[in-house]
């Protein structure tokens, strides 16, 4: 059995499956996203009965193919990794600022440095957020990418994700890099 409605954008009718029902579905005549209501609309059934004329085509010989709509919970997931790294971002801003004013304000930029990374390394909590963060950045990375290969709607959640993200990704390898390197020239085993 089929529901029969009229687009709510266009006002054309539209036939679907039971499946359907209460889903969001894109008119096939102008490409809107409307939901199907859980029954009928009699008025679709009236018309098309009125309409039809003995040896006349029926009113859905020239209606566009129905497309459903993709559900785009990947790009959810995306953007709520990327909501969970500007959180990881803000506490590690927090908490450098933090140390910044309890050092010495004479103090040279080459002991600060140090010192700052003393102390970041000192509270253990912080580098479990580091690979929480890195755990963030790869599935909202690779969710926002499986949304747009896959083109299902919206796409704003998966494009505002790899716009923010894939920065912030290079950011973070490339300090990983200074951070190995650094470690290597200086002897001292990475860590």
């Amino acid at each position: 059995m089929a529901i029969q409605f009229f687009c709510a954008a266009c006002k054309q009718p539209i036939e679907v499956d039971d499946e359907f029902a209460n889903q969001a579905v894109t008119c096939p005549y102008c490409r809107k996203v409307v939901t199907a209501p859980p029954l009928s609309d009699l008025s679709v059934t009236r018309q098309a009965a009125e309409a039809r004329e003995p040896g006349a085509p029926g009113p859905d010989s020239d209606m566009p193919p129905f497309t459903p709509v993709l559900s785009n919970n990947w790009g959810w997931v995306a953007l709520g990794c990327l909501t969970g790294v500007l959180v990881i971002l803000a506490i590690f801003c927090g908490t450098a600022l933090s140390i910044i004013r309890e050092l010495p304000k004479d103090m040279p930029p080459e002991q600060m440095q140090k010192a700052m990374a003393d102390e970041m390394q000192a509270r253990s909590g912080l580098q479990y957020l580091s690979y929480a963060m890195l755990a963030l950045l790869l599935v909202g990375n690779a969710a926002a990418l499986y949304c747009l290969a896959k083109k299902k709607v919206p796409r704003w959640p998966a494009i505002a994700t790899l716009v923010v993200l894939v920065p912030v990704m290079l950011c973070f390898c490339f300090s990983i890099v200074m951070q190995v390197s650094q470690a290597l020239s200086q002897g001292a085993p990475p860590g």
